[in-house]
């Protein structure tokens, strides 16, 4: 999992800590990337396959739910998944001995009220914790008192949007934080993008960067453009009886998977084409949990741009990649 983590794309955040070494400490986030993206990958063929089965049924029911908008058929299969497992479960390790009640948990009973709990209150993103767990890691650290914690952090944050309103008493602010003078470069010297209000100039006065300022600037925009996340998923027509040639084309689209090794900007008849030499994996296979797998990459090939769909990552387990998918929002239509 450790050297795995430099092939996933920044899009799908931090990955989680050593679940052997760190599962106590886990957070929300943690737990769900755990669960819907390298759980499937990691426990494939290191238990026996009813146990694979069951827990890939969850893992499909913790995906769903995720979806930011959830259609009829979606909470049914939720429930449906919820009630597999539950049943597996129940069989497996409960097997109705009373000596092992204990491991029929609260929770378990819980997960088959989730599908009501969507049809009452909407999706799971509406009542979820993360967002207030990322609260609580703001204002851990503003608590330095540990007699009067509360009323600390209550100053602290006073304190901070003090701060934040001297903008509004223009000399004050000044006083503080003087302003600065911006140098303009030409614009031949500048860099931007169209949907951001950000510019790159070009340095006013010849300056050699050190490694670790390199190294920041390299991180900077290997983030902001997500340089790592070069697995990519692709959808495009093909024609589904390409291999015989006298049937009538019948255009379908279909899910390609491949890496791409550099982006080509091409211009002809004075209209600009962005081009992907992507090289494309072989032999995808998808087993009975939805976990889709290849062995070896087939053939390169340029692409049009605006075929990639979204980035994907790969996690290598000996001979075998296993395609990691956070986009849990895609469908066929």
């Amino acid at each position: 999992m450790h050297q795995a983590r430099k092939e996933f794309p920044t899009c799908f955040g931090r990955p989680p800590r050593n679940i052997v070494l760190y599962h106590k400490g886990y957070k929300a986030k943690e737990w769900a990337a755990w669960i819907t993206m390298y759980s499937l990958p990691l426990l494939k063929g290191r238990m026996p396959q009813k146990h694979y089965k069951g827990w890939a049924k969850f893992v499909n029911a913790v995906r769903l739910y995720q979806k930011l908008s959830l259609t009829s058929q979606d909470i049914n299969d939720i429930r449906f998944l919820f009630q597999s497992f539950y049943d597996y479960y129940e069989k497996e390790y409960y097997q109705s001995l009373e000596e092992w009640l204990s491991t029929m948990k609260l929770c378990f009973h819980n997960l088959l009220h989730i599908a009501d709990s969507i049809e009452n209150t909407g999706p799971c993103w509406a009542t979820w914790q993360f967002l207030i767990e990322r609260v609580c890691g703001m204002l851990l650290p503003l608590a330095r008192s540990r007699l009067h914690p509360y009323k600390n952090i209550i100053n602290n944050i006073h304190v901070l949007e003090m701060f934040n309103h001297l903008q509004f008493y223009q000399n004050m602010h000044t006083a503080i934080f003087p302003l600065q003078e911006v140098k303009h470069n030409s614009n031949n010297l500048a860099y931007s993008q169209p949907d951001s209000e950000e510019v790159l100039r070009s340095p006013s006065k010849r300056h050699n960067l050190r490694q670790s300022e390199l190294k920041k600037i390299k991180e900077h925009f290997s983030t902001t453009h997500n340089v790592r996340g070069r697995k990519l998923m692709v959808i495009m027509e093909v024609d589904r009886w390409s291999s015989f040639p006298q049937k009538t084309p019948e255009f379908v689209l279909k899910k390609f998977y491949g890496q791409v090794e550099y982006y080509l900007a091409y211009e002809f008849d004075k209209v600009t084409y962005m081009l992907a030499y992507i090289h494309w994996t072989a032999d995808v296979r998808e087993d009975s949990a939805g976990l889709i797998s290849f062995q070896k990459f087939g053939a390169h090939e340029f692409i049009d741009a605006f075929a990639i769909d979204h980035y994907v990552g790969f996690f290598q387990i000996k001979t075998t990649y296993y395609v990691i998918d956070k986009d849990v929002d895609y469908t066929d239509e």
